[in-house]
């Protein structure tokens, strides 16, 4: 005769009934343990992905973030091409400060084959990093990047500069981009306002004046600061240089004299010290026209004199 178990159910045993009849939601509800309901989410998600309800799967999928493999959820959306979920996705990896330069990288490009503009992507992720500053400036880099790849031709870069997140490093790489992008980005009265100092100084006070003039409202007087700095520098560069001219001429000039005293007349080399080693000098011996003497032995590999050398430097 059979017998009848009327003993109650394990936590495991109630979950994977609730499992078996699609009961997620309920299953859910009995954890209490953040990895095994991230789990039970994978699989929810799973389930919805199954039946091609890729919104029901993304659901799931984004409350899975810092528990479950972010490859995982990426590869499921690229294997259907499900863009738009794929990029909402990143967005929350994003949002939890766990997204790597690939991550960024890979929702840049859904951005743009969902054609959103940079300026727009911008500031999207202003909103998912917040003060993040370190995302934030390889966010800018790797958009400015994109730019310059695609030579953009249009006012986006300047939206960079307007947010005042633009540094001197990134406005050197407008100006690899070449002329045309760098002429956009000073196009915008309001973003050479904002670039710093440094920024400010890769670019002529020539070309802020002329792009400020072509803007038709010839608002000098944003960017009056900036050249009256800028021309009192180069003034200041100008007589450094002019001092260093100076100085050059009058050692050449010096360095003439002393050439044209050897060629006329004769030396007569009266050392009897190494003037490396302080011992005595013996042959084989060499002498230097600047009166230094050494035992070939204590001669640099180069064949120079090791005392002029050292005072040089």
């Amino acid at each position: 005769m059979a017998t009848l178990e009327t003993g109650e159910r394990s936590m495991a045993d109630r979950i994977e009934m609730l499992l078996r009849k699609n009961k997620f939601t309920a299953a859910i509800c009995l954890l209490s343990d953040a990895s095994q309901i991230a789990e039970l989410r994978r699989r929810y998600g799973d389930h919805f992905y199954a039946k091609e309800d890729y919104d029901g799967a993304l659901t799931q999928y984004a409350q899975t973030v810092g528990w479950i493999e972010p490859s995982y959820v990426i590869r499921q959306f690229l294997q259907v091409a499900q863009i738009r979920n794929l990029a909402s996705y990143l967005e929350g990896l994003h949002k939890a400060s766990l997204a790597t330069a690939e991550h960024t990288t890979l929702l840049l490009s859904c951005y743009s084959q969902l054609k959103v503009s940079s300026s727009k992507v911008y500031d999207a992720f202003q909103t998912m990093l917040g003060s993040d500053t370190k995302q934030n400036r390889d966010v800018s880099d790797i958009l400015l990047r994109k730019c310059c790849d695609a030579r953009t031709s249009s006012q986006e870069e300047a939206a960079f500069v307007e947010r005042g997140n633009c540094e001197s490093r990134q406005i050197k790489q407008l100006k690899d981009c070449g002329d045309a992008a760098l002429r956009t980005l000073l196009s915008n009265v309001t973003a050479i306002t904002k670039l710093d100092d440094q920024a400010k100084s890769l670019t002529s006070p020539i070309v802020v004046l002329r792009t400020v003039a072509q803007t038709g409202d010839g608002n000098f007087s944003s960017v009056r600061d900036y050249v009256a700095r800028a021309l009192a520098e180069d003034s200041c560069a100008l007589r450094r240089n002019c001092n260093i001219v100076s100085r050059l001429k009058k050692d050449i000039s010096k360095s003439r004299t002393q050439l044209m005293e050897l060629q006329r007349t004769s030396h007569i080399f009266q050392s009897n010290r190494c003037s490396t080693c302080s011992q005595t000098l013996d042959l084989p011996a060499v002498h230097f026209l600047c009166l230094h003497s050494f035992h070939e032995a204590c001669i640099p590999g180069d064949k120079i004199c090791g005392k002029c050398l050292a005072t040089s430097k």
